[in-house]
């Protein structure tokens, strides 16, 4: 971990070993702001942000976001947590991508932080939908890394009614992803996942 401040910023560098999921590091990351921001001062004009980065890789291409009503923190805020994971996500084709369960099961710890954004990013959507679909992508990154083929079919389930408020343009997505939410669930027999699955498509079909 290094450091380097100047005036009216800092900026905070931690270095993982290459055997550490970095989407787990970074959900790590994100817990400790969380809890420091009792003891930052009050006076502070925008809150710290974080993002992940490999000093080895290029950038493929480059987004410039600008706002007439919003603080650039603001705008850097959904850069980061809704813009570049939903781009990850996209480029990582999600209904062709398979899952080979892991041969090691997930920490107790891993495993209630995936219950926990399976329950939350589940509801969110029907009281914040924006906030909801910032949860979403972090489950459905969770599930990638845990390789639990449970937690991946609920999440592409839950993917299938956030894709529904972007409209028709979305429609083959949604049918996509049903049908690869609901071959997980056939081909680990698992009744409740399936119904989940049928269900969160026809909500999808229905917000198109």
């Amino acid at each position: 971990m290094t450091s380097d401040s100047g005036l009216g910023q800092t900026q905070i560098t931690l270095q993982f070993s290459l055997d550490r999921d970095i989407d787990a590091a970074a959900l790590d990351v994100q817990s400790a702001i969380s809890a420091a921001l009792r003891q930052l001062p009050p006076t502070m004009t925008t809150p710290p942000t974080f993002r992940k980065t490999n000093p080895a890789d290029a950038p493929v291409f480059y987004v410039s976001m600008t706002s007439k009503t919003l603080p650039l923190s603001k705008v850097d805020e959904y850069a980061e947590s809704l813009l570049a994971q939903r781009l990850s996500l996209l480029f990582r084709r999600l209904e062709k991508t398979d899952v080979t369960p892991s041969t090691t099961p997930p920490s107790p710890e891993v495993s209630r932080r995936v219950e926990v954004l399976w329950s939350v990013s589940s509801g969110m959507g029907f009281v914040s939908p924006l906030l909801g679909q910032v949860l979403q992508m972090r489950y459905l990154r969770e599930a990638l890394a845990t390789r639990v083929p449970r937690h991946l079919g609920l999440a592409l389930s839950i993917e299938m009614g956030y894709l529904g408020i972007g409209g028709t343009r979305h429609a083959k997505r949604i049918e996509a992803l049903r049908s690869r939410a609901t071959g997980i669930a056939e081909r680990i027999g698992d009744r409740q996942l399936y119904g989940i699955a049928v269900g969160s498509s026809g909500l999808g079909a229905f917000l198109c």
